[in-house]
């Protein structure tokens, strides 16, 4: 049987790039799906202060150095061009805007099923799509029957009312008649974290301080877990 790529790694980032070069070191012909327009685009993606926490001496890939200060720390969208000029600087074969949708035993090998229909075959697969470029519902939250709306992103929280009322980045508004801020403080960057972490401070304090006996039961059982009792809010502070 003829095969497309003796091996085919799924994934243009960092993992996948430097698979494909260990492996043309190696003699193995690789190549490499990526479903963005261009090796490390998803970088671009991120917000514009994001910086990596390792220095470039140590956030680059075998074979070509990340130019710059060996100490400093590059941003998003020079990593994002570093991964580009070293794919094409290593010679490498990457298939860009290609998604893959499912992959499949196929005789001695694999066929990989794009969300196109095209179909690419090889005698071995690497999957480097990476573990965060879809929102996951944990099989926690199914097995407890918890509603979730996943890829939701909260922009804005306010008062409306006697409770409140979340803005997603899209436009559309959610209603409660209170709050619990759990989004982690990573995922944004650090001016809006350290806002978080002061609104959830004071979500805490405003628990507290609301006595036991004016809030609901099921409200009394979390304690003071960023709880936002519309009666004293913080957020108004």
């Amino acid at each position: 049987m003829s095969w497309d790529a003796e091996v085919l790694i799924i994934g243009g980032g960092q993992a996948g790039l430097a698979f494909a070069q260990a492996l043309a070191e190696r003699g193995r012909e690789a190549l490499i799906l990526d479903a963005g327009a261009e090796p490390g685009a998803s970088w671009r993606s991120r917000y514009d202060s994001l910086r990596l926490f390792t220095p470039r001496r140590l956030s680059g890939l075998p074979g070509l150095a990340l130019p710059g200060d060996p100490e400093g720390f590059p941003g998003k969208d020079e990593l994002a061009d570093y991964l580009l000029r070293y794919a094409r600087h290593c010679g490498l074969s990457v298939r860009s805007g290609t998604r893959v949708g499912k992959l499949k035993r196929r005789g001695a090998g694999f066929a990989a099923v794009t969300a196109a229909g095209s179909v690419y075959t090889a005698r071995a697969v690497i999957a480097a799509g990476g573990a965060f470029g879809q929102p996951r519902l944990l099989r926690y939250a199914r097995h407890c029957g918890l509603s979730v709306r996943s890829g939701t992103r909260v922009g804005k929280l306010k008062r409306r009312g006697a409770g409140f009322a979340a803005v997603t980045a899209a436009g559309s508004v959610y209603t409660a008649r209170a709050v619990i801020a759990a989004g982690g403080a990573f995922g944004q960057p650090r001016a809006t974290a350290a806002r978080t972490s002061c609104l959830r401070a004071r979500c805490s304090w405003s628990a507290a301080a609301t006595p036991a006996r004016r809030l609901p039961p099921s409200w009394r059982r979390t304690g003071r877990c960023c709880l936002l009792p519309a009666g004293r809010s913080a957020c108004s502070r």
